[in-house]
């Protein structure tokens, strides 16, 4: 038995799943008779039923592509380099231990929200980067390797045609990367409910915790009415009464007054929108939300993170809330978050009302509340579970994915090994990376000035118009990839945020149609006119 399993690998890989499975669920019954060695058994368990369910899945797909024709046969073939070549077993068994680790490397005195919320970013992290290096190196490694050995020469004296190998290429690529992503998300599941359970048994209140198992959809409070058209004429008004602050920002601008007006606007919008955010002592805000028609029936939270400035983190400030007609008072702290329950009847009508009162306290210091950033004032509505919402988001990871392994084929059509890797890797990084560059202010922009011995600012010494260029073309080409950081997934499913359906359909449509299609014919193209293989008579 043992020998005939040796001489058939698909068999080997069906056998060795059963095999997990099995030893899983017998890791998970000892784990309910020894409390005491649950969270190493139930670790053992989750790596089992990860490799389980692993194996099933490669032998699944070998037995669906013996019936794709040549390009199931290639895209086989591939899968079984990729194995030969240890890249697709070193980053899945890789995988495996990091998930089952982390949690087991998380302190175990953090709040149990914080460690799930830990446990999720960093898992999905690793799935990412260690994924991300298989596509890579197995899109890029796979052609130039069949060049170097000249096996190409092989290949493409067959009927096989060039791009129909080059799509088998793909989606063998394809098949081992999204089979991964489906044995992180079964084991980052599991592993998220076993903890729950876990903290359940050891009399841990998981109230709070379990908010992360259902998907909510943040909102920010609706700008006041005219504050957007306001701004022009207050920018008009600051540019007479200022002349001379006017003729700095128009220097910082090389002179043009377009580029220094909306400059002028975007400060003045703002300074208004944060002192609209800002709650003084004895003064009250309100703040209206709208709230989407499929949201009706749905449940709402309002989540208060404000700022008091530098205070000690003991002290508190009182804060009166006041909702459809019911108030509440809260005491909270500088950098700390409040959840408050928001009732069903205010959601009924499209638009929940809040009014937010900083009372006047003789007896102590007046401290004004800010709610600045993002996270400072939000209504987040619940859109759906956990399940889905991290289907989504390893659905777009997959997108992704499958854009980064035929970019990998493209580049070692007509690359080598490293230069390709290299290629992929710097596009890569443009697109991960591509947000945060955008967001920041190029340091080229901001005039720099010299200072004297005694150290009164002379001039402003400005960038070179040759840095000012090559700083534009970096930032036009990390705009290019934008949409790649439409949504940053990691930081969604960790914080419970809703990674809409119609997200993951403008992810296919650019990511997975525009760029990759456009980066395949390109691909197709190069290697279809390229001369390789030649049949002499």
């Amino acid at each position: 038995m043992i020998t005939r399993l040796l001489k058939r690998p698909t068999l080997t890989m069906f056998a060795l799943g059963w095999f997990g499975l099995i030893v899983a669920a017998i890791s998970l019954s000892v784990a309910g008779t020894a409390p005491w060695q649950s969270e190493i058994f139930a670790a053992c368990s989750l790596a089992c039923i990860g490799m389980g369910f692993g194996l099933l899945g490669l032998y699944l797909i070998r037995k669906l592509l013996d019936r794709g024709g040549v390009v199931g046969a290639v895209a086989a073939v591939m899968i079984e380099e990729t194995l030969r070549r240890r890249v697709a077993s070193i980053c899945g068994g890789l995988l495996l231990v990091v998930l089952v680790a982390i949690p087991l490397l998380l302190h175990s005195n953090q709040v149990l929200e914080y460690r799930l919320s830990s446990f999720l970013g960093y898992s999905l992290f690793s799935t990412m980067f260690l994924v991300s290096i298989l596509a890579i190196f197995g899109g890029c490694g796979s052609l130039c390797e069949e060049f170097t050995d000249r096996r190409i020469q092989t290949v493409l004296v067959k009927p096989v045609g060039r791009v129909r190998f080059l799509i088998g290429k793909w989606l063998g690529i394809v098949s081992i990367v999204s089979l991964l992503l489906l044995v992180s998300g079964l084991v980052t599941t599991g592993s998220l409910h076993l903890q729950l359970a876990q903290a359940r048994a050891a009399g841990v209140d998981t109230s709070s915790a379990e908010r992360i198992l259902v998907s909510h959809r943040s909102l920010s409070p609706e700008l006041p009415d005219g504050l957007v058209e306001s701004i022009p004429p207050r920018a008009e008004r600051r540019r007479a009464e200022d002349p001379e602050a006017w003729r700095a920002l128009l220097a910082e601008e090389n002179g043009e007054e377009t580029a220094a007006m909306r400059a002028l606007q975007l400060q003045i919008f703002r300074q208004s929108r944060a002192q609209w955010r800002s709650v003084a002592p004895g003064a009250t805000r309100t703040y209206r939300y709208r709230i989407p028609t499929s949201a009706a029936h749905c449940t709402a939270t309002l989540r208060l993170s404000p700022y008091f400035g530098r205070v000690h983190a003991t002290e508190r400030t009182r804060l009166l809330i006041r909702v459809d007609g019911s108030e509440q008072l809260v005491f909270i702290g500088g950098g700390e978050t409040q959840v408050l329950e928001i009732p069903a009847s205010a959601l009924s009508d499209g638009e929940v009302i809040v009014e937010i009162e900083n009372p006047q306290d003789s007896q102590m210091a007046g401290r004004t509340a800010k709610f600045l950033g993002i996270d400072g004032q939000t209504l987040q509505i619940s859109r759906g579970g956990f399940t889905g919402n991290l289907t989504r988001g390893l659905l777009i990871i997959a997108i992704q994915l499958a854009f980064i392994s035929i970019l990998g084929l493209s580049a070692s059509t007509f690359l080598s090994l490293p230069v390709s890797v290299l290629l992929v890797f710097l596009i890569l990084f443009a697109a991960v990376g591509g947000g945060f560059f955008l967001d920041e202010q190029s340091p080229l922009d901001e005039p720099a000035h010299f200072h004297s011995a005694d150290g009164h600012s002379h001039g402003a010494v400005s960038a070179s118009r040759f840095l000012r260029v090559v700083d534009r073309l970096g930032r036009s080409f990390v705009g290019v990839f934008a949409a790649w950081g439409e949504v940053r997934v990691i930081d969604s499913i960790s914080s419970a945020d809703e990674i809409a359906p119609s997200t993951v359909w403008r992810a296919l449509y650019s990511i997975g149609g525009i760029w990759a299609g456009c980066t395949a014919l390109l691909g197709a193209v190069i290697f279809y006119r390229r001369e390789i293989a030649r049949v002499q008579i």
